[in-house]
């Protein structure tokens, strides 16, 4: 595991270097319905969201080389 809190809050670029994806899969994952937050202007998810979003819908599903 990260070591971080499964429920703290993280921008959409440091999510990007957290699950190893690009700006253009987070915010597709975004528009598929993964749950985000908008605070003072920036998206934000939470990590336990965004890994069970990774697991579930990643394009590399099943690799376990590719999770946290």
């Amino acid at each position: 595991m990260t070591g971080l809190d499964p429920k703290r809050l993280v921008t959409l670029r440091d999510a990007e270097k957290l699950v190893g994806r690009s700006r253009r899969t987070l915010l597709a994952w975004q528009a598929d319905g993964m749950p985000t937050e908008l605070l003072g202007g920036t998206r934000h998810v939470r990590v336990c969201d965004l890994l069970d979003w990774q697991r579930e819908n990643g394009r590399r599903h099943g690799r376990a080389r590719d999770y946290l």
